[in-house]
């Protein structure tokens, strides 16, 4: 971080001078050099050399005995008297200071105060960038830092001094003004504070300063990146660098002690320096080493200027072209720690040297990593020999601390460039899944051998290796579908996600020495779970089933396989190969054109000698030429094109075959670089950087030579490698006939001495394998780096539903491994959070795989939940081992006193409530069926599981029966009754002991214990939080034929002494959860059969009781209204179960709520068009309509049932209903009479209040029957059906209702009994006889057994009969004898007023009748009536006497009969006398 400006109180100068005055003061106490004479007199006669200025020559010569000593002396002479340092060269100022740092001779106490002068100049800015020569003096402060050199003490007090320099150099290059340092300089910092932090022999507190120095250095360094432009001309950086001669320096600053131990600690292990064209460093740098060394062997020698190395301040301006610092250094950085970890130089450096490398390296990248791509070399030591170093680590070490490290780089470098370089991470990646599953194939992609394996990896190192993946997983969203949509829906790519996931289910599951990697591997497995649960969320399970778009990547996945097998073919014979490549339709066909460009583009699963031989085929020069026009070599040198070329495949051993290649190469090779003709060119004599124009000939033999020359110089067998003279002088003329320029030679001869060409597949089998496996799978570390210019991925290009696609593939490809991994996990851990952590794993499985329709996965997934629960029978033991140690109790309820709350305890209640895994597995059961949405995914197996869990739970009391408590509200059914315990125990909570013992009891039981109790409240507890009801059955998706068949087929036939208490609770329990289930599948007319069926079986077992007997019936009836075309099953259900069970179905029973409710459904089927016809004419529904009106409640809704039914479709009545109808009319007026009787023949006022208020609800029910019959028979049509018989009855019935109607009523019965009595004379259906019979029966007969009561009504009655007799009479039907019995009932009531003018109104009106009829004059008819009227007068006393009395007005009642005419007719006294008399019994039906 750049330190701001500091603003001090006190001025530059006087800080400058206080500091010389210091050190001069110091150095006059402590200088060694004082005494030696012959150096001061050799530095007083040369002081013209010294940087001072002329004009302090004049000084006196003691002053100058001392040179270090001369120069702050002459410094502060320079400062006296100056306000500001403004005019004053910036060197001339430090300059006396740096020399003191830089000698040797001086002791660790003057440089450590040089150094403390110098932070403090630093620190508080006395150079600026306003100072002349600012820049030079920074960079002579960072030389002088870097060969600091004092002499030495103890190591505690040198290495105190090094601290100092180390914690400046930080702060210079962290400055405001470290910017201005040259690359050069920067590099030396570097090295300086590197050689120091790797050194052993230094302090502790040294080594750990230099690291964070490094590190802060780092950041500084490569934030500068952000300001430097793209280099990025091209995507294709040719690397042929050499790494392993970038080496780091000795630690030679400090002291000569320490520098010898650094020396001797280090000198095995650095080699000679070799400078390449990018590193440039001043004299002073590269010549240091023997500088120092000539200093330090020589420490009595004089010290002269030049073997201090100074020079004058007009030496050190900066040149124009020294630039700042930049791009070049972080080059030469990345190499310098490259050169440390890099698999050639690795073991010549200390672990720590190496860690320290890649923490920089890991540093470097998570901070500029991003902009590595736009530099390509860069981004060409990260691809290659930064990752091949990392990888050799993880593969050979095992060191846990630099394995560490190496894994640290490698997960960064995934992060930041995992799309780039999927080559290099699929073959770390395999390689890191081996040593976790501690063995590896033996065979490589290609099917070749692979050396012996080393010896397995330590478990420690086996953690660490997980551990840093776990970041991977942990960092990136979608990290394992990324890896499965580019390795595994690759077909050049190895199935490194599924081999991933695979590994991490194996990995969970070790043994307990391997432990703490389960949790690792599980959050890897959970992690994958969690990110396709995560995607499914994004994308409906419809909108995911209808989509027919399918991703390229996929169909490269699903072919994969074919695709390899094809490959292999083609690997053992191309002939045979490519036939298969044709039909699989991988190639397009055989043509030279089209393997061509198969070849080229498929070749990293090709064996690349098959290639390479096919190629070199003389009968396939066609398809070598096609071959080699799909590279681009413009602009590449010959030998990078040769490396381009042969990352493809590998040149065949014959000279021919390979001259054949190597002709078709160059004829490519000169036809891409566009040569542009001048005549003018002077072949040879190009300058350094002009592109050469060499024709096919030169490329030819150039092309030849490379590759004689890569086999010299790198073949062990070979004791003398050609030198650059030989190789030059072999090519002279070679070049269009002239020589090729020797900078041209020169690079391609460092090239390939640097970095070997190495053929792919070349070293299978030996202890090169390593090398030659990086080598053929990753073709941009020997050659290219090709950086793509799409900055967006395939896989942040896929949509939602893309990625839901290819979690299903990689889902099913895993899925079962997992989830028996997952499972075994579970349990094995006692860890309560893993455990939860599974369990929520488990449920996301379980909705994946539902989402997938992954059948088979869901049901074993549910099965391993089942059986954990513990909830199944312990004869099916669960294949995860649980364990059933309970010993067997009998179920006993324990009621708790003051709570009221009940606590059954039984085996079942134990095995839960002790096991925590049990319950988790319980409630995840559920959720899993709560939440399930697939109707068709589980099993008949499955569910036949599940619902034994249900039923144990209810025969353990341990669920309500009551589920569907609204089909309960709405058949008026009540609740279930429960399963019975084998005791009942009462509990205070005081004493706890028993007080008392319900149902049976055995002796030797022991009452269960306290610490039983909670294990059973505890799985109460658990079966709640389940809330199994709304789990299962709440899930409409759950609900299917399957469930409720499995349901009903659960249900025992035969009671045994094991179900007893729970037999017909539990047949119940089932099959109301079966037809409360059945709405949902209502169109499943098979289901609904398959119901009934079940429950006419269960009907006819022995020895039900009434309350489930008539529950079946009700639910019966509840189904029959759902389905259609159910009448036979209707009629017979009413006639063969409920009047056949009259006991049962009592009118008691239909008068309360079930029995109500159940004859509202019978009644609701008279709506339903497919039952209405065969219900309303089958006789046993009538007879179940006229049993229920026994019960005043049941009548009155028969009643109006009646009364809906006739309003709403009057075409149901026939002769027939109408029978019916009035029989139950008559029926309930009989119950009706009775209760009158009774009550009349009481003392009412003595009565019960109770009955009387019967009596009155009776009335009001009977009301509405009357009003129902008055308005039934009052339709004409409905008149036509009745008989003389039926018309007698209901005419009875009416004038019975009559004496206790209400006014409003009586009215209409006399209306209804008019319109009965007239309605049949239009059809001839009733004679004068007829009418006769019903006036004697009906009416005459039911006003004599009702003369008191009838009495204020008989008016109203006369009036009645006489407009039916004036009817009848208008219709000519009449004769004198009906009008005597009319006349004779006047005559009983003559006595009245009102009724003697009645009388004469009928006799008024008769006459006119009949005069109307007959014709004849007014006079004539009077007379003929008068004669009439006498006579019937005498007749009527003969009639009189069959009249019968009602009993009850036998001792009050005076029959008067009388006439029309009272003054004739005043002699009937006496037969009224004698009518009296007679004793006339009523029947009182």
């Amino acid at each position: 971080m750049v330190n701001k400006p500091v603003r001090v109180a006190v001025d530059p100068v006087t800080i400058v001078l206080k500091e010389c005055i210091t050190m001069s003061t110091a150095m006059r106490k402590y200088s060694t050099l004082t005494s030696q004479s012959g150096m001061a007199a050799i530095l007083g006669g040369g002081s013209d050399d010294i940087f001072i200025s002329d004009s302090f020559a004049t000084i006196p010569q003691a002053k100058q005995n001392d040179p270090l000593l001369s120069g702050f002396i002459q410094l502060k002479l320079m400062l006296d008297k100056l306000e500001s340092l403004e005019n004053i060269d910036s060197l001339t100022v430090l300059q006396p200071f740096l020399l003191v740092i830089r000698t040797s001779t001086i002791s660790g106490y003057i440089t450590s105060l040089a150094l403390n002068s110098l932070q403090k100049f630093l620190t508080t800015n006395i150079i600026t960038e306003h100072s002349k020569n600012y820049v030079a003096a920074y960079r002579e402060v960072a030389k002088a830092l870097t060969h600091c050199r004092f002499e030495g003490i103890s190591q505690m007090a040198d290495d105190s001094v090094l601290l100092k320099v180390v914690i400046l150099l930080r702060s210079l290059v962290n400055s405001l003004m470290g910017d201005v340092l040259s690359d050069s300089i920067v590099h030396g910092i570097l090295q300086t504070i590197m050689s120091l932090a790797c050194n052993k022999r230094r302090t502790e507190v040294l080594r750990k300063a230099a690291e964070t120095t490094m590190i802060s250095l780092t950041v500084k360094i490569f934030s500068k990146l952000d300001d430097i432009d793209p280099t990025l001309s091209r995507h294709i950086y040719i690397n042929d660098e050499a790494y392993a001669n970038n080496t780091l320096k000795s630690d030679t600053v400090g002291a000569k002690i320490s520098m010898d131990d650094s020396r001797s600690e280090l000198s095995s292990s650095i080699g000679p320096r070799t400078e390449t064209a990018d590193v440039e460093e001043p004299t002073e740098i590269t010549q240091r080493n023997e500088g120092a060394e000539n200093i330090e062997s020589d420490i009595d020698s004089k010290l002269s200027v030049n073997d201090l190395n100074i020079k004058s301040t007009s030496a050190l301006v900066l040149s124009p072209t020294d630039e700042n610092y930049g791009f070049k250094v972080i080059c030469q950085y990345l190499n310098m720690l490259l050169s440390i970890v890099i698999p050639e130089n690795i073991n010549n450096h200390g672990n720590f040297s190496s860690i320290l490398s890649f923490q920089l390296l890991n540093t470097a990248i998570e901070l500029s990593g991003g902009r590595f791509l736009s530099h390509p070399r860069l981004f060409s030591l990260v691809a290659d020999p930064i990752f091949k170093s990392l990888f050799f680590v993880i593969q050979n070490s095992n060191k846990l601390s630099l394995v560490q490290a190496a894994m640290e780089l490698f997960t960064t470098i995934v992060i930041v460039f995992g799309e780039n370089v999927h080559s290099q991470v699929e073959l770390t990646l395999n390689c890191i899944l081996d040593l976790l599953k501690e063995s590896r194939d033996t065979t490589d992609n290609n099917g070749k051998n692979k050396p012996e394996e080393k010896e397995i990896k330590s478990l420690p190192i086996k953690e660490l290796l997980l551990e840093q993946l776990s970041l991977l997983w942990t960092c990136s969203s979608n990290l394992f579908i990324k890896t499965f949509v580019d390795f595994d829906c690759s077909r050049d790519r190895s199935d490194l996600a599924t081999k991933l996931l695979k590994t991490l289910a194996k990995m969970v599951n070790l043994e307990p020495s391997s432990q703490s990697m389960t949790p690792i591997s599980l959050d890897g497995i959970c992690s994958f779970v969690d990110e396709i649960h995560t995607n499914l969320n994004s994308v409906d399970r419809l909108t995911f089933l209808s989509e027919r778009k399918e991703n390229i990547k996929l169909r490269q996945r699903e072919r994969k396989t074919k695709f390899i097998k094809c490959v292999e073919a083609f690997n053992e014979k191309p002939k045979k190969g490519i036939p298969l490549l044709i039909e699989s339709s991988f190639l397009t066909s055989d043509k030279d054109e089209d393997l061509a460009q198969f070849l080229f583009e498929n070749n990293t699963r090709i064996n690349k000698r098959t290639i390479g031989l096919l190629l070199s085929d003389p009968n396939k020069i066609s398809l070598l030429k096609m071959y080699m026009n799909l590279f681009d070599f413009k602009g590449f040198r010959v030998d990078e094109a040769i490396r381009m070329l042969l990352t493809k495949f590998r040149l065949p051993g014959e000279s021919q075959q390979i001259e054949r290649i190597i002709e078709e190469f160059s004829s490519r090779y000169a036809n891409s670089q566009n040569y542009q003709s001048n005549d003018t060119t002077i072949y040879g004599n190009e300058s350094e950087g002009t592109q050469l124009q060499p024709d096919s000939d030169s490329v030819f033999i150039l092309s030849y030579s490379i590759i004689m020359l890569n086999t010299d110089l790198h073949n062990p067998q070979v004791k003398e490698h050609m030198s650059f003279e030989d190789y030059s002088s072999n090519l002279k003329g070679c070049y269009n006939k002239n020589d090729f320029p020797f900078w041209y030679l020169d690079k391609i001869y460092a090239s390939i001495r640097d970095k070997e060409i190495v053929m792919p597949e070349e070293h299978h089998g030996n202890e090169k394998w390593f090398e030659d496996a990086w080598n053929n799978l990753i073709s941009s570390n020997t050659v290219i780096t090709n950086i793509s210019s799409v900055t967006s991925t395939v896989t942040e290009n896929l949509n939602s539903i893309e990625k839901v696609q290819f979690g299903r593939l990689l889902f099913k490809n895993v899925g079962a491994v997992l989830i028996n991994a997952i499972f075994k996990t579970y349990m094995s851990t006692s860890d309560e959070h893993r455990s939860s952590r599974v369990i929520q794993c488990i449920e996301k499985c379980a909705s994946i795989a539902s989402y997938y329709n992954y059948k088979n996965l869901f049901n074993e997934l549910l099965r391993h939940v089942v059986r954990i629960t513990t909830l199944t029978n312990p004869e099916n033991p669960s294949p995860n081992k649980i364990q059933y140690n309970v010993e067997e109790i009998p179920l006993v309820r324990i009621d708790f006193e003051e709570t009221r709350a009940s606590v059954p305890v039984s085996t079942l209640a134990m095995r839960l409530g002790r096991s925590e895994k049990a319950q988790l597995c319980t409630i995840l059961l559920f959720s899993i069926l709560q939440n399930n949405t697939n109707s068709d995914i589980i099993t008949v197996k499955i569910w036949t599981e599940i619902i034994q869990v249900v039923l144990n739970l209810y025969e353990n009391l341990l669920i309500t029966p009551d589920i569907f408590g609204d089909l309960q509200q709405k058949l008026k059914l009540g609740t279930l009754p429960r399963p019975q315990p084998d005791f009942v125990i009462l509990k205070t909570n005081e004493n706890k002991g028993i007080l008392s013992t319900f149902a049976s009891y055995l002796k030797g039981d022991e009452e269960p214990t306290d610490e039983e109790i909670e294990y059973a409240k505890i799985a109460i507890n658990c079966v709640k939080t389940s809330n199994i009801p709304s789990s299962i059955f709440g899930n409409d998706i759950n609900i299917t034929p399957t469930i409720i068949k499995l349901l009903l087929e659960s249900i025992e036939y035969k009671k045994t002494d094991e179900n007893q208490n729970y037999f017909e609770p539990e047949m119940l329990f089932l099959v109301e959860i079966s037809v409360s289930l059945f709405p949902f599948c209502k169109n499943e007319k098979e289901l609904g059969n398959f119901i009934l069926s079940k429950l006419s079986i269960l009907s006819r077992l022995e020895n039900l009781s009434n309350e489930t007997y008539r529950r079946f019936v009700a639910y019966e009836v509840l189904l029959l209204s759902i389905l259609d075309e159910k009448e036979q099953y209707l009629t017979s259900l009413i006639n063969d179960k409920i009047l056949a069970s009259k006991q049962i179905f009592s009118p008691k029973f239909f008068a309360n709520e079930a029995g109500s409710k159940l004859l509202d459904n019978i009644l609701y089927f008279s709506e339903i068009d497919n039952y209405k016809e065969e219900l309303l004419n089958n006789k046993g529904f009538w007879t179940l309509l006229n049993y229920t009106t026994k019960e005043d409640y049941s009548s009155d809704k028969i009643c109006k049932f009646l009364e809906d039914s006739i309003r709403a479709e009057k075409k149901i009545i026939n002769k027939n209903t109408i029978e019916y109808i009035l029989e139950i009319f008559e029926n309930r007026m009989h119950i009706v009479k009775k209760q009158k009787v009774t009550v009349e023949k009481s003392d009412l006022q003595n009565s019960n209040k109770n009955d009387f208020k019967v009596l009155l609800d009776g009335s009001e029910v009977t009301e509405r029957w009357v009003s129902f019959v008055i308005a039934l028979t009052g339709e004409r049509s409905v008149s036509n059906l009745l008989t003389v018989d039926r018309i007698i009855k209901i005419i009875q019935t009416l004038f019975f209702k009559l004496v206790y109607s209400e006014k409003s009523l009586r009215s209409s019965i006399l209306t209804a009994v008019e319109t009965i009595l007239t309605a049949n004379i239009e059809y001839s259906k009733m004679n004068i006889k007829d009418l006769e019979s019903v006036i004697e029966l009906g009416i005459v007969t039911e006003l004599n057994k009702r003369h008191k009561l009838v009495k204020p009504l008989i008016l109203d009655v006369l009036i009645m009969l006489q407009k039916v007799f004036v009817y009848y009479l208008k219709k000519g039907i009449t004769d004198d004898e009906t009008f005597l019995k009319i006349l004779n009932v006047f005559n009983k009531y003559v006595d009245s007023s009102e009724v003697e003018v009645q009388v004469q109104k009928l006799i008024t009106e008769k006459k006119e009748i009949e005069r109307q009829l007959k014709g004849t004059s007014e006079s004539e008819q009077v007379s003929g009536s008068e004669e009439d009227v006498y006579s019937i007068s005498n007749k009527n006393n003969i009639i009189n006497t069959n009249v019968t009395s009602d009993p009850i007005d036998d001792s009050n009642t005076t029959n008067n009969a009388t006439n029309a005419d009272v003054k004739v007719h005043n002699d009937n006294d006496t037969n009224t006398k004698t009518e009296n008399n007679i004793e006339v019994k009523v029947d009182d039906s």
